[in-house]
């Protein structure tokens, strides 16, 4: 942090990049920066990258938001900004070389008609540049344009994890346009931990769901050596501090008996990612159905094909409908996983189950890590093939709602997909079943008579696709059989 602050006011640099592992506490710098640099006036624009928020997942609103931002933080390029989208409605969907030239350059390097002086340098903070699938690299380059070659009042703090091809455009491109800063686990990383534990120990301690039990306990809680522990234990990686604050204020336990637990997992030498494996070995233990509890948690964290065209709450019925649960039963599950689970119930319905950290599904996906915890992939993509069969064919018996009904039918779509990425031990195993459960397959056909025009042509899709699938399997088996 001290290294960010003194490149922001003493440097004469125009890019910074802050760069560390995954749980380092970037977004976390980025924001506190953010914020610092707002209320004193230093900032242009922000954006944050992050591939679970499809609209930030990609570059397209890059340059458009950072000219929105700029307009509303620099009243003197509001007029100039609005009057370039006046003049071409259709600059917000041209590509990024017409926006930076429209929107960025002619109005930052037209002179003020109120004041010949040239105007300070403003901030742009970007974070998460490794979480946007589009070419990076080329979005490097038209920052460095900016700040370079067209001299414009702005400078980029950029965050991300060292992937290659950003490591490679600061080491040659950018080698002497930019200042490095590194967050690795180090001595002030270490400090910067200590004090965000403290300070949410002590939230936890003055919070109204512990009132109970922490009335009879003094306000120096933890003790300092125990705080310094945990933060020793961490390494410098806030993921772990964050998990462990998360874990111990869950509501309905005792945040005593909780840091009990934590501590005890705790031992000497261990690294930042064994501390923190044990911590989700913790939280899962506490579910007693280990099978259903992963399936379920496979089924929202699995990078499938079908799950990337719902929102969470539509995926979480569709989830319940094709793994035979019954309506609420997710949320019920997933109940006892606040810690590493962003879990957000409206009314009496999912709407957003995301995990804290990209940490979490990768300690899932990863069997060395996870043990009885680990989640197959291929096997999850399986119970998907099989609970939809299942629903097709128990259609006119089970009672979800048609709208849930309905969007299994993307599901429906995917469905031959999803057999070709299934568990090869198990793709005979589907294959037959699905060729015998299609025959009692009517009653679903007749109930799309309802479903809206585009579900009704998921359905003649899916069913379209499976029969050239099982007419190439059928052809395949034979030519092997004689």
């Amino acid at each position: 942090m001290d290294e960010v602050e003194r490149w922001i006011d003493l440097d004469q640099t125009k890019i910074c990049w802050v760069h560390g592992p995954a749980g380092a506490g970037k977004s976390a710098i980025a924001q506190t920066v953010s914020e610092t640099c707002s209320a004193r006036g230093q900032l242009a624009a922000s954006f944050f990258f992050s591939r679970s928020a499809p609209s930030r997942s990609h570059a397209r609103w890059f340059f458009t938001t950072i000219a929105l931002q700029i307009a509303h933080y620099m009243p003197q390029m509001r007029q100039r900004i609005c009057k370039a989208v006046e003049d071409d409605l259709q600059i917000l969907h041209k590509q990024h070389s017409a926006q930076l030239k429209q929107l960025l350059i002619l109005p930052l390097l037209s002179p003020s008609p109120s004041s010949s002086a040239p105007m300070p340098p403003f901030l742009v903070i970007v974070d998460g540049l490794d979480e946007c699938y589009e070419d990076q690299s080329k979005l490097l380059l038209h920052i460095l344009e900016l700040v370079t070659t067209r001299s414009l009042p702005l400078r980029f703090l950029i965050f991300s994890r060292p992937e290659p091809q950003i490591c490679h455009f600061f080491d040659t491109v950018a080698l002497s346009a930019s200042t490095r800063v590194s967050i690795y686990g180090d001595h002030q990383a270490r400090e910067d931990v200590r004090l965000f534990l403290q300070t949410g120990f002590n939230t936890i301690h003055d919070s109204e769901r512990h009132a109970a039990i922490m009335k009879h306990v003094p306000k120096l809680w933890p003790s300092d050596e125990i705080v310094q522990l945990l933060a020793d234990r961490s390494d410098g990686y806030f993921i772990y501090a964050s998990t462990v604050l998360k874990y111990v204020d869950q509501e309905y336990s005792s945040c005593i008996d909780r840091l009990r637990e934590v501590i005890e997992l705790s031992t000497p030498g261990s690294s930042m990612f064994a501390e923190l494996d044990k911590l989700y070995l913790q939280v899962l233990s506490i579910y007693p159905d280990t099978d259903l509890l992963l399936r379920v948690l496979g089924g929202l964290l699995a990078p499938t094909r079908t799950r990337i065209h719902f929102n969470d709450r539509e995926w979480v019925e569709c989830l319940q409908a094709i793994l035979g649960l019954h309506p609420g039963q997710v949320e019920h599950i997933l109940r006892g996983l606040h810690s590493v689970l962003d879990i957000r119930v409206y009314v009496d319905h999912i709407r957003q189950a995301k995990p804290f950290h990209a940490s979490f599904p990768q300690f899932l996906f990863d069997k060395s890590r996870a043990g009885r915890y680990h989640i197959d992939t291929q096997n999850i993509i399986a119970d998907i093939v099989q609970g939809t069969a299942d629903l097709i064919r128990d259609c006119d018996k089970r009672t979800p709602s048609l709208s849930s009904a309905a969007r299994v039918g993307l599901v429906m779509y995917d469905l031959t997909n999803h057999l070709s990425s299934a568990n090869p031990l198990r793709e005979k195993a589907l294959i037959d079943y699905l060729d015998e459960s299609s025959r009692a397959w009517e009653p679903c056909i007749l109930a799309s008579s309802k479903w809206n025009v585009r579900d009704q042509h998921y359905l003649v899709g899916m069913l379209g696709d499976f029969k050239k699938y099982l007419r190439v399997i059928s052809s395949y088996r034979h030519r092997n059989f004689c």
